[in-house]
């Protein structure tokens, strides 16, 4: 007691069955902070390309010994493998355009695991020359590029045809000349 010595069982010390919810508290975008009234029911998250650096932190609902709470996390899209800490921050950096989902975990200071895991969606969306937008662009470019070189093409073979035409017609003016500068080279022997 107060005044002197207490014992106890530590079998006899009830286990924390309490499964805890885990909640996504924080988000940082490029070291920017997302509204907390965004926070709220996000589930979806869209980042530019720019935007590719993220930091999450998450809290469980159990708040007795809260120091003793542990996560595990995923990044679905990047890793399948849950990674273990005790930490309730966690970062990543230079994400490559994608989709991905965010899954935290949380524990009590018993080790007992949330059932449901907090997840978020996240986007990183590409780089302009690399979006849906950019390769509609390309193809255009391409037609039309096929297209200016079908017409001229097309317009080199008219040019072909109507040179032979020329030189189909100008056969017979060519004969008669020769006939007649034959017929002047016999006056001039004469």
């Amino acid at each position: 007691g107060v005044n002197g010595v207490s014992w106890f069982r530590p079998g006899e010390i009830p286990r924390n069955n309490y499964v805890p919810q885990v909640r996504i508290s924080d988000i940082e975008v490029a070291g920017r902070p997302v509204s907390q009234a965004l926070l709220v029911n996000l589930d979806k998250l869209e980042l530019a390309n720019s935007e590719n650096e993220i930091s999450l932190t998450f809290a469980a609902m159990d708040f007795h010994q809260p120091e003793k709470n542990r996560f595990r996390y995923r990044l679905g899209g990047q890793s399948e493998t849950w990674v273990e800490t005790d930490r309730n921050t966690v970062n990543f950096a230079k994400m490559a355009a994608g989709d991905y989902l965010f899954e935290v975990q949380g524990s009590n200071n018993d080790g007992v695991w949330s059932s449901v895991p907090a997840r978020l969606e996240i986007k990183v969306r590409p780089p302009f020359w690399r979006s849906e937008q950019a390769y509609v662009l390309y193809s255009l470019l391409l037609a039309a590029l096929l297209l200016l070189y079908h017409r001229a093409q097309g317009a080199k073979l008219a040019r072909e045809r109507e040179f032979n035409e020329t030189l189909t017609s100008a056969q017979p003016l060519a004969e008669a000349n020769h006939q007649l500068a034959l017929r002047y080279a016999q006056y001039d022997n004469l």
